[in-house]
């Protein structure tokens, strides 16, 4: 719905600008196929010459000649209409007409200073439609447009249209202003103007840059989401289960790994009262874990015999009485 309403209002302000005193290409200021050119330029620089006025013309970069006649009508009706304004407001005033042409952009500025004594017409103030059609026709293009009066009593005028424009709709303006900051100021880049109404800077859009900027931050987000689970994951103990059961065939250090470790007083206990062990053992394991205690006075006790290979070959598990200590005061 937005994309609509813009190429409507693009189509209508092509059919104002059409109707508009800038829109009429016919009569002495009749719009051909050198337009905007370097050589026209020039004629409309001399020509403000001729009328009185101090004017120096600053080109840079290639002719215009091969660029859409809509961007070099642009640039014409720019230069025009700014240095109409200073025959208007600002007579006695020096101008300078600075032209930058590149592969991408085409930016039109003319600046002019502070006049050395005040203009006849100094009092009266322009209907502003002059630089509003301006601003719409730059825009239009997909350009930028800027016309205030400078802390030094002049006044600029700055345009910027793309070298080669597409269909795309007029950029949005988000909010206007006063601030006339020309980073093309260190060039001497110039523009005179009238001191008419509705000359506000027009601040760039930056609600793409906004865009952009939380997507990042999104991305980043969810990056430092996923580093964070997976170091937690990484350094959660993770739970075992219980060491497996001792069998026949294992190693003696997989069954001391499984707790099953010698003890001497069951050892002791199991001595002279054990049963045979099988043929083949080469030792035994007495651990005390599997000692226990059936009834008063019988204790049985779990023993492990492995073979000279230190292979478990055997398990057994027998009853032995236990042996009491008898206590201090008591006599045997």
């Amino acid at each position: 719905m937005r994309r609509t309403t813009r190429d409507a209002m693009r189509e209508l302000r092509q059919a104002l600008g059409v109707l508009g005193p800038l829109g009429r290409d016919t009569g002495p200021d009749v719009l051909t196929d050198a337009t905007g050119t370097r050589a026209d330029v020039e004629s409309l620089v001399a020509t403000s010459r001729d009328g009185g006025i101090d004017v120096r013309l600053q080109w840079t970069g290639p002719d215009l000649d091969t660029r859409p006649v809509r961007v070099r009508r642009a640039v014409h009706r720019v230069v025009r209409e700014a240095l109409t304004n200073v025959h208007r407001y600002a007579t006695a005033a020096h101008v300078t007409v600075t032209v930058v042409h590149d592969e991408e952009q085409v930016r039109v500025v003319v600046r002019n200073g502070a006049p050395p004594r005040p203009s006849t017409v100094a009092g009266e103030r322009g209907t502003g439609r002059g630089l509003t059609g301006l601003r719409e026709r730059v825009e239009l293009l997909g350009g930028t447009f800027a016309a205030a009066a400078l802390p030094s009593g002049g006044f600029q005028v700055a345009a910027t249209v793309p070298a080669e424009p597409g269909d795309a709709p007029a950029p949005e303006r988000p909010g206007e202003g006063t601030d006339v900051s020309d980073p093309a100021a260190d060039a001497d880049a110039s523009s005179g103007g009238g001191r008419s109404a509705g000359t506000a800077h027009v601040v760039p859009a930056r609600r793409d840059t906004e865009a952009l900027t939380l997507a990042f931050g999104l991305v980043a987000l969810s990056v430092l989401m996923v580093l964070g689970v997976g170091f937690v994951y990484a350094t959660r103990p993770h739970q075992q289960g219980p060491p497996p059961l001792p069998r026949i065939g294992m190693t003696y250090q997989e069954v001391a790994g499984a707790g099953v470790l010698d003890n001497a007083a069951v050892r002791a206990a199991a001595t002279g009262r054990e049963p045979p062990r099988p043929a083949g053992t080469a030792g035994c394991v007495y651990p005390f874990n599997g000692a226990t205690e059936t009834h008063p006075g019988g204790l049985t006790i779990a023993r492990y015999c492995f073979d000279a290979a230190q292979r478990l070959i055997a398990i057994d598990r027998f009853t032995v009485p236990s042996v009491r200590d008898a206590a201090p005061w008591e006599t045997p």
